[in-house]
């Protein structure tokens, strides 16, 4: 997979120059990743994955947690 980006990161390059003013908004990004998956397919899926984790703030969460039963709440 990184071989695979890095293969394409050149004509990347290139695209990402032509970039549409409203890249900002979100639907427009994902449009243009989706007309831009032919040329660029390692980085089109490399988004897709990255753009389907859901962030989360459980993990903190349980660290504090244990962290105030071990010491208790200081």
């Amino acid at each position: 997979m990184i071989q695979s980006l890095k293969d394409e990161f050149p004509a990347y390059l290139v695209k990402e120059t032509d970039l549409p003013n409203d890249f900002h908004v979100l639907k427009y990004t994902w449009r243009w990743w989706k007309t831009t998956a032919t040329d660029l397919p390692s980085w089109s899926a490399a988004v897709e994955k990255l753009v389907l984790v859901k962030p989360s703030s459980a993990a903190a969460e349980r660290v504090l947690l244990l962290l105030v039963t071990m010491f208790g709440d200081q």
